[in-house]
């Protein structure tokens, strides 16, 4: 599915970090609590994606009831309000001149909406920029679910907190890394940080550098205490482009730290030292 949202107003967090229609309205959130998620899965039959949110929404999803449909049966389904729908979507933001096409997982309401773009976001979460391939991502899906589901409960239970105010109370409300650990890819750093020498400079706690398959392992065993590294760049396949930064609980789906940048010379698509100085800041 494609949806062209606004730049301005599509922003969970700060400015095009996570995208969010808006902290949802209470009609909405009590409207969900009554539907049964359908989730929307990919045309191919094997793809990874398709594996991956079967195996996350069977551990993680606990907010509502569930069935999976196909993108045909959505189209039919997606008018009726008694259904809520998890999707994979192709995002395009209005007046970005990068022009850059996103894949992002969305939970929207169903009911008499024109588009797709219309139906209500309760929360959605940048995966990857599109095309990039769906192992680089999928296996993360489950602390994302869980993030979302935190999310929707957050804003339910504390109807004060606003599209003005949640950055706030995110950053205010996120746990100390005194006694995390982080777990980290090298290609995924600067070259200031690519060593675990250099990292411990900047760095003071626990951390961890491991490779894509000993990362799903400690994510699929939803180890406890365990932050991970998630970045959404281009790699390589656009040269001016926005890179976001994210550090995401493995058990708890608990966001640590979001932050994003313009590549450049000086600023490569990785993970930069500054952010760990905010971060380290932010939290401690």
């Amino acid at each position: 599915m494609k949806k062209v949202l606004s730049l301005v107003t599509i922003i969970l967090f700060i400015a095009t970090t996570f995208a969010q229609r808006e902290v949802a309205k209470k009609e909405y959130l009590d409207a969900f609590a009554k539907t049964k998620t359908m989730v929307v899965l990919e045309p191919n039959p094997m793809s990874t994606y398709n594996f991956e949110i079967k195996d996350a929404i069977k551990r993680e999803w606990n907010i509502t009831e569930y069935d999976y449909i196909s993108v045909q049966e959505y189209e039919k389904m997606r008018k009726d309000s008694k259904y809520s729908f998890i999707t994979l979507d192709d995002v395009l933001f209005q007046k970005d001149k990068t022009k850059a096409k996103y894949a992002f997982i969305c939970l929207s309401l169903g009911g008499d909406y024109k588009t797709t773009s219309d139906m209500p976001q309760l929360v959605t979460f940048p995966l990857s920029y599109r095309n990039i391939e769906e192992e680089y991502y999928s296996y993360k899906l489950g602390p994302i679910l869980h993030f979302m589901q935190n999310h929707i409960k957050l804003t339910k239970e504390n109807p004060n907190v606003k599209v003005t105010n949640i950055v706030a109370y995110y950053k205010k409300h996120t746990p100390s890394l005194k006694n995390k650990t982080l777990y980290l890819m090298k290609e995924n750093l600067s070259a200031d940080l690519n060593t675990e020498s250099k990292f411990k400079k900047i760095y003071p706690y626990k951390f961890k550098f491991v490779n894509q398959e000993e990362l799903a392992k400690v994510i699929n065993a939803r180890e406890k205490d365990a932050v991970f590294f998630h970045k959404v760049g281009p790699m390589g396949t656009m040269k001016k482009a926005r890179v976001y930064k994210i550090f995401l609980g493995a058990d708890d789906g608990q966001i640590y730290y979001f932050d994003w940048h313009i590549i450049n010379k000086k600023r490569p698509d990785r993970l930069l030292d500054k952010d760990i100085k905010l971060l380290i800041k932010e939290k401690d």
